[in-house]
């Protein structure tokens, strides 16, 4: 087990170091949301996700074996159709999906919608977001929770730097809410699907080094700022 924060050090993490892990969070969760989303010429063309990802990653895990240069060195040189196809085989389909993005095909149900789709959709909104019934997708799916996590923590840190603590706090207790009881259940048993079922190098990288994010950083202790 890797050791990153420990207990202790989460009950008496000092308000500074307390944002700056929040920051390094909502920064990882947003490269990996993007990620996690089809490969796009624009994201690959500019290597910075990758060095930045692995900045935060080495921020957060600073004993783990973070390395991503692998991506940013090759990511100019990357067969874009290659990878799409490779995505749509794993994710989508046609045929059978070796690693569907759902979160409801993880909580043993056999089709989308169900359930466990139905509670993001009321967690959306019981945080006071309504799901955008115009994107190409399920509010369930693996990049929109992690865009979801990026928003919450962005959102306490930017009401923290405002003074509005209860508010922060209040977006805190939902990033914890969230992950305890639905992201951390899931999201770790899909990349180990994804890492299983591929043969590219980009994509075991990006889901080893995901999995291990997921994992292995915790939720400090919201400090006192009484």
């Amino acid at each position: 087990m890797i050791t990153a924060i420990s207990a202790h050090k989460l009950e008496n993490m000092d308000k500074k170091h307390f944002l700056e892990i929040e920051r390094a969070k909502a920064n990882a969760y947003n490269l990996f949301s993007s990620l996690l989303c089809e490969p796009e010429p624009e994201l690959l063309d500019e290597n910075a996700i990758f060095k930045n990802l692995e900045t935060y990653l080495r921020q957060l895990l600073p004993d783990a074996d973070i390395n991503l240069k692998a991506l940013y060195r090759q990511s100019p040189g990357y067969d874009i159709q290659q990878l799409r196809i490779e995505y749509a085989r794993l994710f989508i389909g046609p045929f059978k999906v070796p690693a569907p993005p759902y979160s409801s095909l993880y909580f043993g149900e056999k089709i989308v919608m169900g359930e466990a789709t139905v509670w993001v959709k009321n967690f959306y909104r019981h945080t006071g977001l309504e799901f955008d019934s115009g994107l190409h997708d399920l509010p369930d799916h693996v990049a929109v929770e992690t865009e979801f996590l990026y928003y919450l923590l962005y959102n306490e840190i930017v009401t923290i730097d405002q003074g509005f603590i209860d508010d922060a706090k209040a977006f805190w207790v939902r990033q914890k809410e969230f992950t305890e009881k639905h992201y951390h259940i899931w999201v770790p048993d899909f990349c180990d699907k994804v890492i299983q079922n591929t043969n590219f190098d980009y994509f075991k990288i990006i889901f080893i080094n995901f999995k291990l994010f997921i994992a292995e950083v915790n939720i400090p202790e919201f400090p006192n700022y009484r």
